[in-house]
């Protein structure tokens, strides 16, 4: 892991399939996930599921923000960095959460 800001190297794929795992769970996200990450907030904007993370690191705060892009299965940071493919699990763990709020429930 990187010392500075945030990449989208510091998450696995199985960091995000447990970040979705809880939001359809519906438990607190505002939990240290792994070591120093937090999410903070969860939103959609079109098909893309956005997931702000927070960084502490030797007493500083980094925050960027997870975009989930559901249409071709890939994830970056909206800061930028490389597209990261997304395993057909984290898809279809989007697929459910774009469904359930459809039918009018929040997260």
């Amino acid at each position: 892991m990187s010392g500075k800001a945030i990449k989208v190297s510091d998450f696995e794929i199985k960091d995000i399939e447990e970040i979705l795992t809880n939001i359809l769970k519906r438990k607190k996200n505002k939990r240290e996930f792994k070591k120093g990450f937090f999410v903070t907030g969860m939103y959609f904007a079109g098909d893309n599921l956005m997931i702000d993370v927070k960084r502490n690191f030797e007493s500083k705060v980094f925050t960027d923000i997870l975009v989930l892009k559901y249409k071709i299965g890939y994830f970056n940071l909206f800061s930028g960095g490389f597209d990261t493919l997304l395993s057909l699990t984290a898809v279809n763990l989007i697929e459910e959460i774009l469904e359930e709020n459809k039918n009018g429930n929040s997260f």
